[in-house]
């Protein structure tokens, strides 16, 4: 018998103890109240008017404060209407209009406008954001191609231009591009251009011919010298071809 009333006695300290943690704090029925040392027990949802220190509600998300708090009477929020929104717990006396997403600004929609959320708009491919403000973007550029004589360094993103960097030494790119990359010169025996930040080397393709022009030239010149067999000119005639034979190697 006595447990059985022990544990009634808890039961009722239990409801008490529930009933004081429940009516103790403010609800929308007991704001506004007095603010202590000017805090408001939730700032969250309240806030604190200095004028006549008292703590009111705040309206939510996708709404706006129709009318304001004052000493007797709490904030009469509203919902906000179509294309206006507010994101946070607030007592504005308005809602935000919803962003538009500007075509002729390079945007696109991501993400409608809601009464709790902006409109979320975004670049299109191959563009990055411009101009941001308030941490939405409002224009779109196109990303700028690295010019001929150039390499992409860093791609652009959805922030950033693609930045450059120029080719090395014996490289080279010759497109205007946002991808390219530097290309090594051809390698060539004889060039007929030399290779340059812009332009490929041009290796030269007469190198046997002018070869063969230049002995053709020697030895019909060293023929119209050379003495005939019957004038027993031997040593002459000799020294001739050795000499020919010289040039030859040489010029090959």
């Amino acid at each position: 018998m006595a447990d059985a009333v022990k544990s009634h006695r808890c039961v009722v300290c239990l409801l008490h103890l529930i009933a004081i943690a429940v009516f103790s704090r403010p609800s929308m029925e007991n704001l506004p109240y007095a603010a202590e040392n000017g805090q408001c027990r939730n700032s969250l949802t309240e806030y604190y008017m200095s004028e006549i220190d008292i703590c009111c509600q705040r309206c939510s998300p996708g709404q706006f404060a129709k009318v304001k708090c004052n000493a007797k009477k709490n904030t009469v929020c509203q919902e906000c209407d179509h294309g206006t929104f507010t994101a946070l717990y607030n007592y504005s006396p308005n809602c935000h209009i919803c962003q538009t997403c500007d075509k002729e600004y390079g945007l696109l929609e991501k993400t409608p406008c809601l009464k709790e959320k902006d409109t979320e708009c975004i670049c299109k491919e191959g563009t990055y954001c411009e101009t941001l403000s308030t941490n939405k973007c409002q224009h779109c550029e196109d990303y700028t191609p690295c010019s001929p004589g150039e390499e992409v360094e860093v791609p652009g993103t959805k922030t950033s231009d693609t930045k450059c960097k120029p080719c090395e030494d014996k490289f080279y790119n010759n497109k205007s591009s946002l991808t390219a990359k530097c290309l090594p010169h051809t390698r060539c025996q004889m060039y007929a251009q030399a290779g340059t930040k812009t332009h490929d080397a041009v290796c030269s393709s007469s190198v046997s011919s002018f070869t063969t022009l230049e002995v053709t030239t020697v030895e019909s010149t060293l023929t119209a010298t050379l003495p005939t067999p019957g004038n027993g000119n031997y040593v002459t005639l000799f020294a001739v071809l050795g000499f020919i034979f010289v040039m030859i190697v040489v010029l090959v």
